[in-house]
């Protein structure tokens, strides 16, 4: 679960945004930095639509 939150994230804010917020729970320091190597693209920050 802590992975997919990262990469989830990672989607929506830079790599080094993601290493000041995220709180590790069960993964070490290298494991993290290892799941966000593994994503390459652009983050997408959400756009929130008002109705």
């Amino acid at each position: 679960m802590e992975a997919y939150e990262l990469v989830l994230l990672r989607s929506l804010i830079s790599e080094g945004e993601v290493l000041e917020r995220h709180k590790l729970e069960f993964l070490s320091p290298e494991q993290m930095t290892e799941i966000l190597g593994y994503y390459s693209a652009t983050p997408r920050p959400l756009s929130i639509i008002e109705l």
